[in-house]
């Protein structure tokens, strides 16, 4: 499991290596084309006279520039523009001052004014997560905009990541190899939103984005409901009435950005609401996610190490476990599977009656059970896990 782990580090490694050479590629292509750029190439040409001279010139330009105070390090913020900036960056969970102290220092103007004016010019990242240099390499149109306040005010909406894959499972490692220390961190002695018997619900999920949302949403109903909570079946163009305890939001990456979701994107509605995330954390949705996460009264995630992550953060999340409800319909034992387009491709054995609830592992039809769209992404993975796969009893489906 070690082996095929730094395997995967290396990979991911490599791709962020090719990633900065693309973005630095872009660059240099972009000075090229600039005036100034031309201008010396120009002179440059014109024979060893003007390249003297074109040395001179940029020596006294660069002599003047370094006596104006912060030239090329610290950002031109006023005070209200730096007080707006340290809020929009203290709010986000991304700057944690402590760890940045720790790091880098803050001289006497303290952690958030130093990122702010002197060290995201550095290329200091502001915390564990995000990575101000790798955003700035991969993201060259910012110029010289601050990385963060980019990705917090405009580069998250686009879905543009704000950390490398390298980065995420350097931070996630620790779980990963610990799933018992990945779920004591995943649900922290922290305040979380309390659902009582009685209480009404909306559990919310966009009717135009990916069906499966809309069964997630589905399942929820339903074991609230097992729990004595007064849930129901919500979606983008449903009124949230008076009376509801919590709004939940599965998917908030598709939710508020499709239809009538958008309206919804409101403090108003985060204040009290609960985001049930279904994205990893290094992928471009989970980017389009997280301006909600930091707003929501709660966060539930399906992923272990996803929970601890955003719970270091100090974010109010749980690890959401589907469960088993032994009188539903659809979510207790079933004599058979359904006979849907996901499940056509499956042998008799793993098509008639299950095993008992009681069976060993081994007498078990399926180890691994994957059904999902094909990607080049998937499809390198189960390459590469080929071997681990090997002896299992795999049942995998990808879809076109």
């Amino acid at each position: 499991m070690d082996d095929f782990y730094n395997q995967k580090e290396l990979e991911a490694k490599l791709a962020d290596e090719k990633l900065r050479a693309n973005a630095l590629a872009a660059e240099l292509e972009a000075m090229r084309g600039s005036p100034s750029w031309q201008a010396v190439e120009l002179m440059r040409l014109k024979g060893k006279g003007a390249q003297k001279l074109t040395a001179i010139f940029r020596a006294v330009a660069v002599f003047f520039l370094r006596l104006v105070p912060g030239y090329g390090l610290r950002s031109r913020f006023d005070k209200n523009g730096l007080n707006r900036a340290k809020e929009v960056i203290q709010a986000s969970k991304l700057f944690d001052p402590d760890w940045y102290g720790q790091q880098n220092g803050d001289g006497t103007k303290g952690p958030a004014a130093h990122f702010l004016q002197v060290g995201a010019h550095a290329d200091l990242d502001p915390g564990l997560l995000f990575q101000t240099g790798w955003y700035r390499r991969t993201n060259p149109d910012i110029g010289t905009q601050n990385p963060l306040l980019h990705f917090l005010e405009v580069g998250a909406g686009e879905g543009r990541c704000g950390w490398s894959t390298e980065r995420v499972l350097a931070v996630q490692k620790p779980y990963f190899l610990d799933c018992a220390r990945a779920l004591t961190a995943a649900s922290p002695d922290r305040e979380f939103p309390t659902l009582r018997g009685g209480q009404r619900v909306q559990v919310f999920a966009s009717s135009k984005g990916n069906s499966f949302f809309l069964h997630i949403r589905d399942m929820v109903c339903r074991g609230l409901v097992e729990a004595g909570v007064a849930a129901e079946i919500a979606d983008e163009t449903t009124p949230i009435t008076t009376g509801v305890a919590h709004p939940i939001i599965v998917a908030p990456h598709e939710f508020f950005y499709l239809g009538a979701g958008v309206k919804l994107a409101d403090d108003s509605v985060l204040s009290h609401g609960i985001c049930i995330n279904t994205e990893q954390i290094q992928t471009a949705w989970f980017a389009r996610t997280f301006p909600f996460l930091t707003k929501a009264a709660g966060i539930l995630d399906f992923n272990v190490q996803n929970a601890a992550l955003l719970a270091d953060m100090g974010l109010p999340v749980r690890f959401l476990n589907p469960g088993f409800l032994p009188n539903d319909s659809v979510l207790g034992l079933q004599d058979k599977l359904p006979n849907e387009s996901a499940t056509q491709s499956f042998d008799g054995s793993i098509m008639g009656s299950p095993p008992s609830r009681e069976a060993a592992l081994r007498d078990r039809p399926i180890d691994i059970l994957f059904v999902g769209a094909q990607t080049p992404r998937r499809a390198r993975f189960f390459a590469d896990a080929a071997a681990i796969l090997a002896d299992k009893e795999c049942a995998i489906q990808l879809t076109d």
